[in-house]
């Protein structure tokens, strides 16, 4: 009997933090998109529908989260402008990988690392 270690796996993912900028960047009705690159062998488990925000922003953001048909963005709604340093911490995620994903506290402006937020 053989085991495929590249069988796509369910694993949770660790609290992101997403910082808005100055100016400010994250604005109502705009969206924010939490990426996970193309060439990262990662896709969101569409199975979580609702995520645990805190935060100095979590007002300001809608919990249900929709998903781009390749399953490599999760989008949020925004619900009011964010504020200079406003703050949202995201949990309660998950990735469908056979591998490791390293996700890390990030700002709108980082690029680097396994995901990104940008404007939707």
């Amino acid at each position: 009997v053989s085991t495929s270690v590249d069988a796509m796996q369910t694993k949770s993912v660790n609290n992101i933090t997403v910082i808005d900028m100055i100016p400010s960047q994250i604005e109502k009705n705009k969206g924010l998109k939490i990426v996970i690159p193309a060439n990262v062998s990662a896709t969101w488990d569409t199975s979580v529908t609702t995520l645990i925000l805190s935060g100095a922003a979590m007002e300001r953001i809608k919990s249900e989260v929709t998903y781009s048909s390749d399953n490599k963005e999760m989008k949020l709604q925004v619900k009011e402008n964010f504020f200079f340093a406003d703050f949202l911490t995201i949990s309660g995620m998950k990735v469908r990988s056979n591998q490791g994903c390293i996700f890390r506290e990030i700002t709108l402006k980082d690029n680097s690392g396994y995901i990104i937020a940008e404007q939707k």
